[in-house]
C-alpha cells in the first residue's frame, strides 16, 4: 500500500493469487482476442497465468498514470484493474 509516494505495507502475492482464475477467465469473454492469447488460453489457464508472470518479470504492465488502480498490459493494450490483492478484472471499454 502506497500513499503519498510512502509506501506504508508490503503484502507478498503468488502469481496465482495475484492472476486469480476468476480474472483468466474474463478474457475467454473477449470478441476478438489477440491471437496469441487465445492460443494460451486454450492451452489452458496455468499456461495463460505462466503467459501474465512473464509479463510482469518483464515490465510489460504498466500504470495508466502513476499511483492508478489501472495497468496497461503493453503488449497487447489491454487495461486491467489492479488492487493491493492483484489484478481484479478486465476494463472491456476501451478494447
Amino acid at each position: 500500500m502506497v500513499q503519498d509516494n510512502i509506501v506504508l505495507k508490503i503484502k507478498s502475492l503468488t502469481y496465482d493469487e495475484f492472476a486469480p482464475k476468476e480474472l483468466i477467465q474474463q478474457f475467454k469473454f473477449l470478441s476478438d482476442p489477440p491471437h496469441r492469447l487465445e492460443r494460451y488460453l486454450k492451452l489452458g489457464d496455468e499456461r495463460f497465468r505462466f503467459e501474465i508472470k512473464e509479463a510482469l518479470q518483464s515490465n510489460q504492465f504498466v500504470p495508466l498514470i502513476t499511483n492508478s488502480q489501472v495497468w496497461i498490459w503493453s503488449e497487447y493494450d489491454i487495461r486491467l484493474a489492479i488492487n493491493s490483492d492483484g489484478f481484479t478484472h478486465l476494463l472491456l471499454d476501451n478494447l
